[in-house]
């Protein structure tokens, strides 16, 4: 997806023959593309596609001032006329530089980003961004056009009616680690996304979209969600996603976010009360 210069990858695994041919399609939009990789094992093809959006940086690479790409890739289903955002690949690494950085597979983020000129630590498990540091103001850098791209990403999903949007929210701050600082990403990254989550459409009900400031999330055990999505479907059918979709938002939305979203028993208790009588439910 990442590399220009890499059309074909072939990979022999105890004589079982696997080959991955990238085929660009046409852009969704101006600014958002598509790439079918194209993945062959023995008789069985399959299809993988991603959507990805770029945006060029200045940097200094061997004394020269290039143009150097930051890309962010979504996986992708296609859903007749439009697409369904689908679950990055398990232990797939979140951060590239052309290739996959191992180490980053629980940074929690919403896409893959890929930076070549990235400034990774030294173990290599990771990239620099902490408080200060050249190298991690370099990278605060990616990360903030990434953000850019990110909320493009999310307004073009939302308003070509892209379905399980609930992936786009998985926001969660990633593990604190040596050269990474929880802080710095939490003010500058995962604030902005979710303030700009809040005020989109991206929660489907059985009805219609709304936003996810004005949406409830049943929050209980996992093993009780369902049956209190049922009861507060009584009360408030509109604001509850989609029943199909409850165990991911559980999963999702927590203490953390700005908004306390979550809707319990107790706060149905509390609401039902208010009520002089169960004509006014």
């Amino acid at each position: 997806v990442f590399v220009d210069g890499i059309e074909k990858v072939i990979i022999d695994n105890l004589g079982v023959s696997t080959s991955f041919v990238k085929v660009e399609k046409e852009p969704l939009s101006p600014s958002v593309n598509l790439v079918h990789i194209i993945k062959t094992t023995q008789n069985q093809i399959d299809t993988l596609i991603f959507a990805y959006l770029k945006k060029s940086v200045k940097r200094k690479y061997k004394g020269k001032e290039i143009d150097v790409d930051v890309k962010i890739a979504l996986p992708l289903q296609s859903n007749g006329s439009t697409y369904e955002i689908i679950s990055i690949q398990k232990n797939l690494p979140f951060i590239f530089l052309d290739f996959p950085l191992i180490g980053t597979e629980n940074f929690y983020f919403p896409v893959i980003i890929n930076f070549p000129l990235f400034e990774p630590t030294e173990p290599r498990d990771g990239v620099y961004l902490e408080e200060q540091g050249e190298e991690s103001l370099a990278n605060q850098e990616i990360f903030k056009v990434s953000l850019d791209l990110i909320i493009g990403l999310t307004d073009f999903a939302v308003a070509n009616k892209w379905s399980n949007l609930y992936h786009l929210a998985k926001t969660d701050l990633p593990e604190e680690r040596k050269g990474f600082s929880k802080t710095w990403f939490k003010a500058n990254i995962q604030k902005p996304i979710r303030t700009h989550l809040l005020k989109s459409e991206i929660v489907q009900t059985e009805t219609s979209r709304i936003l996810l400031e004005n949406a409830l999330f049943p929050n209980a055990a996992e093993s009780k969600i369902e049956k209190v999505w049922h009861l507060a479907k009584l009360l408030h059918k509109d604001k509850l996603p989609k029943l199909e979709h409850i165990h991911e938002w559980h999963k999702i939305i927590d203490s953390t976010w700005d908004k306390d979203l979550r809707y319990d028993l107790k706060k149905m208790v509390i609401e039902v009360a208010s009520h002089n009588n169960i004509a006014n439910l």
